[in-house]
Order: C-alpha cells, then sequence, then structure tokens
C-alpha cells in the first residue's frame, strides 16, 4: 500500500503535526508512505522521517494547474493508492481524485472554528464530498454538521 498524506504547510500546528506523525509512522508499515505539503514548508518539515518521500508544490492559487500536474504526475508515477487529505488540502485532493478515479480519498476534517460552523463555507465541500471515501472528524461538531450538509458515506471521530 502507498500513502500520501497532503497538508498545506508545515508549520507547527496540529493538523500539520497530525500530517507528519502519519506519514512517520505509516512508513515502516506500509510499502510506502508519502508526504506533500501543497502551499508552504516550514519547521515541521525537520521532523519527516528519512524513510517518507517528500513534495512541496509551491502551489500559488486555488486553481495552480502547474501544481495540480506535478502532484497529479507524482500521484501516477508513484502508484498511490490513498490520499489523506488534511483540513484545505481536501480541494487539491478531490481534483486528483477526479483525474485518477481509482484512488481512495480520505479528509481529515481538522477545522478550527467548529464553534462557528454556521459561517464555514459549505458549498466547495459538498460538491468534494462526492468524492471522500471515508472522512475522520476531529471533534464531533464536525462530525453532526458533515452528516447534515455533506454527502458522507463513512466517517470515524479521530480526536487528534
Amino acid at each position: 500500500m502507498k500513502v500520501l498524506q497532503l497538508i498545506d504547510s508545515l508549520h507547527a500546528g496540529g493538523a500539520e503535526r497530525v500530517a507528519v506523525n502519519y506519514s512517520n509512522s505509516l512508513a515502516s508499515r506500509i510499502e510506502t508512505s508519502f508526504l506533500c505539503s501543497t502551499r508552504e514548508e516550514g519547521m515541521l518539515k525537520t521532523s519527516l522521517s528519512k524513510d517518507v518521500q517528500y513534495l512541496f508544490l509551491n502551489k500559488k492559487s486555488t486553481l495552480d494547474f502547474i501544481a495540480i500536474s506535478k502532484l497529479n504526475r507524482f500521484v501516477k508515477s508513484h502508484k498511490i493508492d490513498i490520499v489523506h487529505a488534511h483540513a484545505s488540502s481536501f480541494f487539491i485532493a478531490t481534483l486528483i481524485k477526479m483525474l485518477n478515479p481509482k484512488m481512495i480519498l480520505i479528509w481529515h476534517d481538522h477545522y478550527g472554528n467548529s464553534e462557528f460552523l454556521s459561517k464555514r463555507p459549505k458549498k466547495i465541500v459538498k460538491f468534494c464530498s462526492l468524492f471522500f471515501n471515508h472522512v475522520f472528524f476531529v471533534n464531533t461538531n464536525l462530525e453532526t454538521w458533515a452528516k447534515k450538509h455533506l454527502h458522507i458515506q463513512s466517517s470515524t471521530f479521530l480526536a487528534n
């Protein structure tokens, strides 16, 4: 099995730490563990195991076609089975899933403003949720909201 953790940055945040920890933990348990930072690198890059293959996209905008193409080539060339998208990286992951329909897409919802879910933009995530094979939620507020507003078939509550 080949699994790619997808995160927007490697700054010292909760979702970023989870992505790095998952990458490192999986490195000795599966065929290949990958981590891709889409927008920015950061201090957590030094925490990445030497056994994890790393990709930095340097994505400049939501529809950065160069970054999307680079990620798609990476997924295809490494024959990645599962993309585990953390937080807002679900959008680029959905585009990659559309280009690679057999790939499994997992979204890890780390939305930090769960007390303000009524203000959460939902149109894009609702559309993207059609492509999610599974969703992890970091709290029950997110789970309740998603089950009400998104197309969720399979999900798990998994505290950070």
